[in-house]
């Protein structure tokens, strides 16, 4: 999060950013878009953890910035929108999360936008390379080859040695797909067969019953914003069906953990 901070901080100021740097004079406009709803306060995610980050770097929202939060609570197809509406407000910089990268940077190409984590910007067309981005888009990336799927997919296996049938909970946005792609192609290597079961909407019953007729024995939950948003019920679930199951984020295995601690294998940090 310090280096998500740092980036930031050169999108406010516009100069070279030392952390003993003060900003002085002038109240900076933060916006920050999620395709996810707006979290609990108490929640580690990047919406919380942001502003306290740059209040560390002397940034105190109410006296020399202002944030600006758009959340799309889940329905991808208002990013737009909230994107537009950001650019109009004349914000300084933009944190911009998953699926809300594209709608930020179709938005402008003049505001700085950071990437609070994102998949294959690159192949995504939102930089030109890793080594020399360009353009008005930088930040932080899951995994330099793209994503963790494969790992993940590896340490559920290993987990949990006896299964075979592996399900794959995804969704259908473009992060959730490259993270599937990537777990097929490490299943065979793995000697395991995956069940992928996309959600329609938030029809968690259907794809557990969907796990359980195809024998699944353990669950891979695919890194999601929609699916972290609706981490209680999908972990309560597997907790009935009997899943020991492999997440991204570390409040989705705290969830898991206080429902059943066996059904719950730990995060990528």
């Amino acid at each position: 999060m310090r280096i998500l901070a740092g980036l930031l901080a050169l999108g406010l100021l516009g100069v070279p950013f030392t952390t003993e740097a003060q900003p002085t004079g002038k109240v900076y406009r933060l916006g920050i878009l999620s395709p996810a709803a707006l979290p609990d306060p108490s929640v580690a995610t990047t919406p919380n953890l942001v502003p306290a980050a740059l209040r560390e770097l002397g940034y105190v929202p109410g006296q020399n910035l202002i944030v600006e939060r758009r959340f799309a609570d889940g329905k991808i197809d208002r990013l737009p929108g909230l994107a537009r509406e950001l650019v109009e407000s004349r914000v300084d910089v933009i944190v911009a999360v998953s699926e809300a990268i594209r709608a930020a940077r179709d938005a402008t190409r003049e505001i700085p936008i950071v990437m609070g984590f994102g998949f294959n910007p690159v192949e995504q067309g939102f930089v030109a390379s890793l080594a020399r981005p360009g353009g008005n888009v930088t930040g932080v990336l899951y995994a330099a080859e793209g994503q963790l799927a494969a790992k993940r997919l590896e340490l559920i296996r290993e987990a949990v040695p006896r299964a075979r049938r592996i399900a794959v909970l995804g969704s259908r946005d473009s992060d959730s797909q490259a993270q599937v792609q990537a777990a097929r192609k490490a299943a065979a290597a793995l000697g395991v067969t995956l069940v992928v079961v996309e959600t329609a909407g938030t029809d968690y019953d259907a794809a557990f019953a969907t796990m359980a007729a195809e024998r699944a024995e353990a669950l891979f939950v695919v890194s999601s914003i929609t699916l972290n948003r609706d981490r209680q019920a999908i972990i309560e679930r597997a907790a009935r069906h009997r899943l020991p199951a492999i997440y991204e984020w570390r409040e989705q295995v705290e969830v898991g953990s206080r429902s059943r601690p066996r059904c719950s294998a730990a995060p990528i940090t």
